[in-house]
C-alpha cells in the first residue's frame, strides 16, 4: 500500500508548528505520536508509516525541535502540553490516542492532567524518567549503552535532531522533565493506558516500566522483544501491531 505522508507548517498560537501526518479510518480515533528529548517528528516516522493504513496518524515537531519554530526560551513540560493541545484542536482532533516515546509521556502525562477530555487512550513507550537514574550523568551513560542495541541508521538522524535543538535547550529540558512528579501524574492518568518497554532498553529498565503500569488507574505493560529505548524506530512494526490490538481492546 503506498502511505502518502502530508507534511505542513501552521501556526499554533504564537508558534510555527511542522507536522507529518498520513492514513485514514473514521471508524478508529486517530494516533498522535510524541517525540521525545530533542529529538523530533522525524523519528517517529517508521511508526507512523507502520499506523498509517489503520489509523490517521500525526506527528508533530514541539517548538524548538525539528523543523518547528525555536522560540528563545526554552520551554518547560506544561507549556509543551499547551503547544500539543492547541495543535490538536487546529488539526481537527480534539480528542486522539496518545503515542509517546521518553520524555515524549511526560508530556502526554502534563497533557492528560490539564485536558483529560483530550486523551483517549494512552500509550507511553519508554517512559520516563526512572528514579534509578536521577542524574543527567547517569542517564547520558544509560543512553550511550542503549546505542549499543539500536539501528546505525538512527544514529545520523539523532545527531540531527540534537543539533537542531542545541545543547543549551537539551539540557535544560532535561533538568526540568527530571524534576517532574512522574509518580504522580502516572496515578492521575484518567484514560486506559499502555506501557511499553523494549527488552533491550538501559534507560527504562524493567523494574521502572513495572511501576509506571503499576501506578496507572487502568494500566498494562508490555515487553516488546530485541527492541530497545527506540521502539518506535526500531520495533515499529510489532509496536503497531501492540497499538492496534489495545485500541481495538
Amino acid at each position: 500500500m503506498k502511505i502518502v505522508v502530508e507534511r505542513r507548517c501552521g501556526v499554533v498560537g504564537e508558534y510555527n508548528i511542522f507536522s507529518r501526518c498520513a492514513g485514514s479510518n473514521p471508524a478508529r480515533p486517530p494516533v498522535v505520536l510524541v517525540h521525545g528529548l530533542s529529538v523530533s517528528s522525524a523519528y517517529m516516522r517508521p511508526l507512523l508509516l507502520a499506523l498509517a493504513p489503520h489509523f490517521r496518524v500525526c506527528a508533530p515537531d514541539l517548538p524548538g525541535y525539528g523543523r518547528s519554530e525555536k522560540p528563545l526560551e526554552t520551554l518547560d513540560l506544561q507549556a509543551l502540553a499547551g503547544v500539543l493541545h492547541h495543535w490538536m484542536s487546529a488539526m481537527g482532533m480534539p480528542r486522539a490516542v496518545l503515542l509517546g516515546n521518553s520524555m515524549g509521556c511526560q508530556i502526554i502525562l502534563e497533557l492528560a492532567c490539564t485536558h483529560p477530555q483530550a486523551v483517549e487512550r494512552a500509550v507511553l513507550v519508554s517512559p520516563t524518567m526512572d528514579p534509578s537514574a536521577p542524574g543527567a550523568l547517569q542517564l547520558i551513560l544509560r543512553g550511550a549503552r542503549n546505542m549499543l542495541y539500536e539501528p546505525p541508521a538512527l544514529i545520523p538522524l539523532l545527531v540531527r535532531d540534537y543539533w537542531a535543538a542545541g545543547l543549551r535547550r537539551t539540557f535544560r529540558t532535561l533538568r526540568m522533565a527530571q524534576r517532574e512528579p512522574v509518580r504522580e501524574r502516572l496515578a492521575r492518568m484518567p484514560a486506559p493506558s499502555l506501557v511499553v518497554r523494549g527488552q533491550h532498553d538501559t534507560i527504562v529498565t524493567q523494574p521502572w516500566a513495572e511501576e509506571a503500569a503499576r501506578l496507572l488507574p487502568d494500566g498494562r505493560l508490555v515487553v516488546i522483544q530485541g527492541a530497545a529505548h527506540a521502539t518506535n524506530y526500531d520495533a515499529s512494526h510489532a509496536l503497531a501491531g501492540v497499538v492496534r490490538r489495545f485500541v481495538d481492546a
